[in-house]
């Protein structure tokens, strides 16, 4: 979903595409390599920009919605 909501502005799939790996690049733990299934990578600097991302689309998305009960 995240993916998608970025091509709406993003035309470069070069860029999409080094997002998209890093969302995937795993973590370390104790020395140890853990895959990444979910979600961005917590404490990273992209991740902040990431989530305000899809938090406006789900505030438009609730505005929308909100309409249909006023």
């Amino acid at each position: 979903v995240l993916i998608t909501l970025l091509r709406k502005r993003i035309k470069d799939e070069r860029f999409i595409s080094l997002i998209w790996k890093f969302l995937k690049a795993g973590y370390l733990e104790n020395w140890q390599y853990h895959t990444t299934y979910t979600g961005t990578p917590q404490g990273s600097i992209i991740s902040p920009i990431l989530s305000n991302i899809y938090l406006n689309e789900l505030d438009e998305y609730m505005m929308e919605y909100k309409k249909s009960f006023d």
